[in-house]
């Protein structure tokens, strides 16, 4: 007995031991697991309970379908409501149309908002184990369709043979009225990754069309809170898609047209360097201003001639 109890002993911690240590390695196992491949599984696990619920709802209605056929067979009496008209269909085939409709609202309810096979564009997609998805810009509908479709794919060169992989990643590079644009789309409209890319370029055509002219330019001005850097940068970007092209003189000019003072004053006179030394004074003018050492006390000298000459009278 002294022997079974020490062997018990022993023995019993080294088994429990055992059983935790395969529990680790089951839980460390499934960790490892890649998140689509457990992504892959749910989705199939979910259809699996949706083709479930489908046929319950089929079985159901047949089995009402055939009670009513009973119910007529034996010539069963039908109990009419008072308020039911003479010329109304018998209240068992009313009572069968009712319950069909409520099944297939039922059925459509489930069909239209729970039904994951037909809210994935391919519920079949496989994911690469080691697949890493790229950091996109967004498109919001308000830029050059064809230059976001050229970022999108040489960011995915690696899987440009793989339409699936193209099409369904496709979303995360969208945002705002895009994106709902594409979650509208119908697996049935786009079965390719052309038909994808050109469906999205009909989309955002108007954004092709309307190429910026040179009054934008004009009307354009720098806000007191815009860092100079980033005012130039989007002027730059604007002025280079005019047609045709302006010379570097034209975009010195009118460059310096749109700014405020103390800027205006400072570059005015420098209408003959090029652009990007133009951009060098600018941020050097903001520098001075950050420091304190150029004031506003000049924005004054930017006024028309008829306002400098009232101003002149008045004093």
């Amino acid at each position: 007995v002294l022997h079974s109890i020490t062997f018990a002993y022993f023995t019993q911690p080294a088994h429990q031991d055992q059983y935790q240590g395969k529990d680790q390695v089951s839980k460390n196992l499934y960790r490892a697991l890649p998140k689509a491949k457990r992504m892959e599984t749910t989705i199939r696990d979910l259809a699996k309970q949706q083709e479930a619920l489908k046929n319950d709802v089929r079985q159901l209605k047949a089995q009402i379908g055939q009670i009513l056929e009973m119910l007529k067979s034996i010539g069963a009496e039908t109990v009419v409501p008072p308020h039911a008209h003479p010329d109304e269909d018998s209240w068992s085939a009313r009572i069968l149309q009712l319950l069909e409709e409520r099944l297939d609202a039922l059925e459509g309810f489930k069909h239209t908002r729970f039904d994951t096979v037909d809210l994935c564009l391919f519920p079949g997609i496989v994911i690469p184990p080691n697949f890493e998805l790229p950091t996109f810009e967004k498109y919001r509908g308000t830029s050059c369709p064809r230059s976001h479709l050229a970022m999108y794919c040489r960011k995915m060169t690696p899987y440009t043979h793989d339409d699936t992989l193209l099409i369904h990643f496709f979303q995360e590079s969208l945002t705002g009225a895009a994106l709902k644009w594409y979650l509208g789309l119908r697996r049935e409209h786009i079965p390719t990754w052309r038909s994808l890319a050109e469906s999205f370029l009909n989309q955002y055509k108007y954004n092709m069309d309307m190429a910026p002219d040179i009054s934008q330019l004009q009307i354009m001005a720098k806000g007191e809170k815009k860092a100079f850097k980033e005012y130039s940068r989007r002027w730059k970007e604007l002025a280079t898609r005019i047609q045709p092209p302006l010379s570097d003189k034209e975009m010195v000019t009118m460059f310096i047209d749109t700014l405020r003072p103390p800027f205006y004053e400072k570059m005015v006179g420098n209408v003959s360097s090029n652009f990007v030394n133009l951009l060098l004074i600018g941020e050097r003018v903001e520098v001075g201003m950050k420091k304190g050492r150029i004031v506003l006390e000049a924005a004054t000298s930017h006024i028309g001639p008829t306002t400098a000459k009232k101003t002149k009278e008045q004093t």
